[in-house]
């Protein structure tokens, strides 16, 4: 949309500012300025046509009238052209499962004190327009939870440092498209809680907030999202019922 005192042409996507919006426009001394503005917002990968660069070109026209000393007139007029290349949408979304995915959990639920309790952590990568390269998952866990070494697809590499306590997911290449209109890149892995008195009550966080970074091939830019940490609350899982993330004596 443009600023207050300029006016947008639906009908050919242009925005126009003349003498009659702005009225220093009517004359314009030599050396003045006057700075104009306006905001894009891009279409929604979900809604752009196939085929469609991610990029906004824009034509920029000025056309005004010189007065010469001779006070005739001489119509002038300058255009420029620039491109916006856009930088891709990556995204990352978590969740916790028990009965849902490639890995078979145990353990009671609820939770109960001093034993253990298996859950899959569940990661999710979504990317819209560019490829994404060095593609990597980072997360911590808390000193109650085991990382169990069990994870699926198998050949996803997926990693634990014990002196960090991170889980550390090397996705690699994530191409255009992944997630939208087809299945997100995605990786399993299993987490064993050993909940404590001081946590009865509670749904324990089970794995810290996730981090994942790339770098974007088509801008050059290197890009960062965050999904929120996770506890034993499995609700998206068909098998939860209430209370069933809260730990029990």
């Amino acid at each position: 949309m443009p600023s207050g005192d300029g006016f947008f042409q639906s009908s050919n996507n242009t925005i126009l500012w003349d003498k009659r919006l702005v009225p220093e426009f009517s004359e314009m001394n030599s050396g003045s300025q006057k700075k104009l503005s306006f905001r894009l917002t891009p279409f929604l990968y979900a809604d752009i046509k196939g085929g469609t660069k991610p990029e906004i070109e824009m034509t920029i026209t000025v056309r005004g009238e010189r007065i010469l000393e001779s006070g005739s007139v001489e119509p002038i007029s300058t255009t420029e052209t620039r491109k916006i290349i856009l930088g891709t949408d990556l995204n990352l979304s978590t969740k916790t499962a028990r009965s849902i995915g490639n890995i078979e959990n145990s353990g009671p639920i609820p939770p109960k004190v001093d034993q253990p309790t298996t859950y899959t952590a569940i990661w999710s990568i979504s990317n819209s327009f560019n490829q994404v390269s060095n593609a990597e998952v980072k997360a911590t866990l808390p000193p109650y939870v085991k990382w169990v070494n069990i994870k699926s697809p198998a050949n996803e590499i997926i990693s634990f440092n014990q002196i960090t306590n991170e889980v550390i997911w090397n996705a690699g290449s994530i191409l255009p498209n992944t997630g939208f209109g087809s299945s997100p890149k995605e990786v399993q892995f299993q987490l064993e809680l050993l909940p404590s008195s001081s946590q009865i009550g509670q749904a324990p966080m089970i794995l810290g907030q996730v981090t994942l970074s790339g770098l974007d091939k088509i801008t050059g830019l290197k890009i960062e999202s965050k999904a929120p940490a996770i506890t034993t609350n499995f609700s998206g899982d068909p098998s939860f019922k209430t209370g069933d993330d809260k730990v029990v004596p």
